[in-house]
C-alpha cells in the first residue's frame, strides 16, 4: 500500500508489518495522519536515502500498532527521532541494538544506530547514556541524545 511518493508499507520476511520511508529529507509526523489511516504496524524503517525524521508520540504508538503497542524504530546515524507527549522511561539501553522505552502499556523500541534522538516531552525523560554524547536533564524542555557516526548500517534482507 503505497501511502505516498516515498513512503510505503510492506511486510518483511519475519511478518512484521512495516512502514519504510524509501526517499531522504522525509520528515514523517505520525501525529498528523489519522488516526485510522495506520493500523497494526509493528516497525517504521526511516533509513531511506537518509537523512530522514520520525516524529511520534505516545497516542501514535498506541494507535498505530494494534493490540501489542509495541513500536519498533529502525534508522541509521543521519536518521532523527522526535519522541513527544509522554513520559518515556528508558527500560533497556541495549536489547538487540535497540534501546527499549515504555510509557503506560506501550512500548517503543528505538535504533541505537539512529544519529538524534529527542524527547520533547520535558521532564521524566531517561536516554541511553553510554551511546550518547549529551545528557538528559530535567530543565530542558528537549532532550537530544547524538549517538557517535561510528557504528556500522545494518544490511538489508529484502
Amino acid at each position: 500500500m503505497i501511502l505516498g511518493s516515498d513512503l510505503s508499507q510492506s511486510v518483511t520476511h519475519a511478518g512484521t508489518d512495516t512502514i519504510v520511508l524509501d526517499g531522504s529529507g522525509i520528515d514523517f509526523d505520525l501525529g498528523l495522519i489519522a488516526d485510522n489511516r495506520i493500523a497494526s504496524i509493528e516497525a517504521i524503517d526511516i533509513t531511506g536515502a537518509s537523512p530522514n525524521t520520525l516524529t511520534l508520540g505516545l497516542t501514535d504508538v498506541i494507535n498505530t500498532t494494534g493490540l501489542s503497542n509495541t513500536l519498533t524504530v529502525i534508522g541509521d546515524g543521519d536518521d532523527t527521532v522526535i519522541i513527544t507527549d509522554s513520559v518515556w522511561t528508558l527500560v533497556d539501553p541495549h536489547i538487540g541494538g535497540f534501546a527499549l522505552y515504555r510509557s503506560g502499556g506501550a512500548t517503543l523500541k528505538v535504533d541505537l544506530d539512529i544519529g538524534d534522538l529527542s524527547f520533547d516531552t520535558g521532564v521524566g525523560i531517561a536516554a541511553p547514556r553510554s551511546r550518547s554524547s549529551a545528557r538528559p536533564n530535567s530543565t530542558s524542555p528537549a532532550v537530544r541524545c547524538r549517538r557517535p557516526a561510528t557504528s556500522t548500517a545494518m544490511a538489508s534482507t529484502t
